[in-house]
């Protein structure tokens, strides 16, 4: 089996790289098409193949990264290029380029990955016209995949009710936890909780995180918090 991840960047010290979980797979061959990738050589796992688009695509907010990597794929690769035809499946990992709508014609199966429907993240900042785009740009890729799949069921109803997909398109990967080695009292450290995350942005809803880590201080807990977030 073989596997076409389409994300703007691959950076392996970020989230949504998932070159751990590719490395657990090795009997499948996975080909990561980015605009520009931070991982080095020694980084990727052996079955893991980094395709780089380069060329500038703009600021990564509000749907104007996506945009342009999208229609820099499609430029580079067009639909009938052999090159799609090598893959079992196109994985779109959280990228929202209208332009990818046209690789239905490749006959590949498209799989969209939703973390979160961005109606949540105009929610949640109180941005109304900065997530127009991106909003746009996801509903329109939700009617064109063949499956969704995202990460819990309170997510599948949201993207099912925001965006008038059946709930039958969309399926659930939960987060993994294996319980038997993540138990409360096999750790021991000075810590009682480990928050973890990366950069500050109002839709990433640190308001409710501030909350949260004050309620938690209150009840006399003590706090890892790790990430680049900022100085």
């Amino acid at each position: 089996m073989r596997v076409c991840i389409l994300q703007p960047v691959l950076d392996p010290f970020k989230g949504a790289n998932h070159l751990s979980l590719y490395e657990a797979l090795p009997h499948i061959e996975f080909t990561i098409v980015c605009n520009r990738s931070k991982a080095e050589g020694s980084m990727l796992p052996k079955n893991v193949h980094v395709v780089t688009v380069p060329g500038r695509i703009g600021s990564y907010y509000y749907g104007i990264a996506d945009f342009f990597f999208a229609r820099r794929i499609i430029k580079k690769y067009p639909v009938h290029s052999d090159f799609w035809s090598q893959f079992t499946v196109i994985h779109i990992n959280q990228t929202m380029g209208p332009a990818l709508q046209k690789l239905k014609a490749t006959g590949v199966p498209l799989l969209f990955l939703i973390h979160h429907p961005v109606t949540a993240d105009k929610e949640v900042s109180g941005w109304v016209f900065k997530y127009a785009l991106l909003i746009r740009f996801q509903r329109a890729l939700c009617k064109s995949a063949d499956r969704i799949v995202t990460v819990s069921e309170t997510v599948k109803q949201r993207i099912a009710h925001d965006y008038h997909v059946p709930p039958e398109n969309i399926s659930v990967v939960y987060n993994g936890v294996d319980g038997s080695v993540f138990k409360e009292e096999a750790f021991r450290n000075n810590y009682d909780v480990i928050a973890m995350g990366s950069f500050i942005h109002p839709r990433k809803g640190f308001p409710y995180l501030i909350t949260v880590y004050q309620a938690f201080s209150d009840a006399g807990l003590h706090i890892a918090d790790i990430g680049r977030r900022s100085d």
